[in-house]
């Protein structure tokens, strides 16, 4: 998403160094021709003195001649009619001159005594005085140095006339004339490998800044790709070092950068992996939501215990995800007011559960408000434990109170005077002795069944035939199920089967069970001990014909003091604690409990035993 801006970034980068280098390829170029145009000027001052320079060296050179130009000018006077001097052409055709230069010298009469190039001119041609003179030869005459420019059919020419001196007087003039016109081609030659120079210097310098320009941009865009990767998380994306010093300092600096976040980064990972791990292992729920109420983060125990069957998910509505609207309502009020809240709700679901929901708000750094954090936790079984324990005191208390209350009755009416009737004493006495009993009984239960919960009752195992011992059991209660009108019947295989187990343990369940069943079984009826091999584990029951049990008391017979007929259970010499032995006793063998039963047809009491290894191959 983010590569258009990156590539744009590193083409603004190569077009800026162009636009630079073109700059300051032009800004270089018309410096150039400012230089250029500033040495013209020179170049044509030093001309000019040097053309001066040039004609008074030949001045002096022409007064030195064998043949003075005042003989030339007394020859002149007396009409002759050509003058000829071939020392001062020979000097002229030996003197140093450039290309172009004409070199001509006159006498003070104002006629060419010889040019070069050109030789002696002829009498007709050596009159050259008059308004045909020109003007810088004739202020030569005058004695004066004098340097013009003129415009010719060739060329515009420039001249310098010098005077010629003898003893101190003017006796002639040289004149030495330059074509501007090849010195113009020479200058335009220069301006010519100037301007394809400095053409050239731009363009190199255009080329070499595109160039590096769109190296630059490469690795600007490199940079910035860089940049963005290690926003967004990436942990090879390098920026590769080099170029210049400054773009190798900040590709350094961002590797450093990069090396740094990467670091920090896996911190900060292994910090919020060992948070959430944390807080998904928390038997208490945590449902985390954000300023505007939507669901941030929720471990498993708060989707147990605010959720729908359907779960969390991230970036929901709390309204929408909460169970209890109750807690709803605290979110919204911490989330407006800052406050804090607990409540204490029932869970939907079945069964009654229960929880204590706290919420608290969430501040930023500046005080505001950015979320609530809601923590719930499970407290069925805490409350079921609560409610056991008042039942425990509230059952005991009842229980002892029944026979301490007839005892003291019974002694109180002895110690009036009923000592005296012998008969009403003695049955007095044996129903003292009976309550005794019971209370006996009640607690020596109680003090098995503390022992058990508090796992203080070691299992004496060994090699037992349970059908063996299911028949013994049966022989010893024969006596009390006949005295009950009660058939009482075994159901076992014809083979022993053997358990690893402590056979008086194993006796105690189905002693406690057998009571129940002969208890509770009208006369008439029939209890049935059953033993059945169920390969991996073993199975024995207690069935008989009795009544029954509601539907709704079945799951809570193996509570504590827990009765189905509160007043015939005590009737029987019952403490309401057998059936809850036998569940602690079956689960320490590493068995199950339960009971099948129909209200009005009986009921079937059955545990379950595993074979263990001294069962095996038995």
């Amino acid at each position: 998403m983010m590569r258009g801006p990156v590539a744009l970034g590193g083409r603004l980068a190569g077009q800026a160094m162009r636009w630079f280098a073109l700059v300051t390829g032009v800004w270089i170029v018309l410096n150039a021709i400012w230089a250029l145009a500033w040495l013209e000027r020179d170049a044509k001052v030093d001309a000019d003195r040097q053309l001066v320079r040039e004609g008074q060296a030949l001045s002096v050179a022409v007064a030195s001649t064998a043949e003075p130009l005042a003989a030339m000018h007394a020859a002149s006077s007396n009409g002759q009619g050509e003058i000829a001097n071939p020392h001062m052409l020979a000097l002229l055709q030996q003197w140093p001159r450039r290309t172009g230069e004409q070199l001509a010298v006159y006498n003070l009469d104002g006629q060419v005594v010889v040019r070069w190039p050109g030789g002696i001119p002829s009498a007709a041609g050596a009159t050259g005085g008059g308004d045909g003179l020109p003007p810088e030869v004739k202020a030569a005459l005058s004695g004066n140095d004098t340097l013009t420019e003129q415009r010719g059919p060739e060329g515009n020419i420039r001249s310098v006339a010098v005077p010629v001196r003898s003893a101190g007087q003017v006796v002639g003039a040289v004149r030495v004339s330059d074509n501007l016109a090849l010195w113009g081609r020479q200058l335009l030659e220069r301006w010519a490998v100037i301007c394809v120079g400095s053409l050239g210097v731009l363009c190199g310098v255009v080329v070499a800044a595109g160039w590096r320009g769109r190296c630059w941009g490469r690795q600007l865009q490199g940079l910035s790709q860089s940049v963005l990767a290690l926003a967004e998380g990436a942990r090879e994306r390098l920026a590769a070092a080099g170029g210049p010093a400054e773009m190798a300092a900040l590709t350094g600096a961002l590797n450093h950068l990069a090396q740094r976040l990467q670091q920090q980064r896996a911190a900060l990972t292994q910090e919020k992996n060992t948070l959430s791990l944390v807080i998904e292992q928390m038997s208490a729920g945590v449902l985390v939501v954000d300023r505007a109420g939507r669901v941030v983060m929720a471990n498993q125990a708060a989707e147990v215990l605010l959720r729908p069957s359907e779960g969390v998910r991230s970036g929901q509505p709390h309204r929408e995800v909460l169970a209890v609207a109750d807690v709803g309502a605290m979110i919204d009020r911490a989330l407006a007011e800052g406050a804090k809240g607990e409540l204490e709700v029932h869970l939907p679901g079945p069964g009654e559960r229960m929880a204590v929901v706290q919420v608290s708000p969430v501040y930023s750094p500046w005080g505001t408000v950015t979320g609530a954090v809601v923590a719930s936790q499970d407290v069925t079984s805490w409350r079921r434990l609560e409610r056991m324990r008042s039942e425990l005191v509230a059952n005991v208390s009842h229980e002892l109170r029944t026979p301490v209350t007839a005892i003291q009755g019974f002694a109180e009416t002895l110690l009036d005077g009923a000592l005296a009737d012998t008969e009403t004493a003695r049955s007095f006495v044996q129903m003292m002795h009976s309550e005794a009993l019971r209370l006996h009984r009640l607690v020596c239960d109680l003090l098995e069944l503390s022992r058990l919960e508090s796992g203080h009752v070691p299992l004496r195992r060994e090699k037992v035939d349970v059908a063996d011992l299911t028949a013994v059991c049966a022989a010893k209660w024969a006596p009390e199920a006949a005295a009950r009108g009660l058939q009482l019947t075994v159901e076992r295989p014809p083979q022993p089967v053997w358990v690893c187990a402590d056979p008086d343990r194993v006796e105690q369940v189905l002693v406690n069970l057998l009571t129940n069943a002969l208890a509770y079984t009208p006369a008439g009826g029939q209890v049935t001990l059953q033993v059945r091999d169920m390969q991996e584990t073993v199975e024995l029951a207690v069935a008989d014909t009795g009544p029954g049990i509601p539907e709704a008391d079945a799951e809570r017979v193996f509570e504590r003091f827990y009765r189905v007929d509160k007043a015939r259970s005590r009737s029987s010499g019952g403490t309401g604690l057998g059936l809850a032995i036998a569940k602690h006793l079956v689960e320490l063998h590493g068995g199950r409990i339960g009971v099948e039963t129909q209200l009005g047809a009986g009921s079937r009491f059955w545990f379950t035993l595993p074979r263990g290894p001294a069962g095996a191959g038995a």
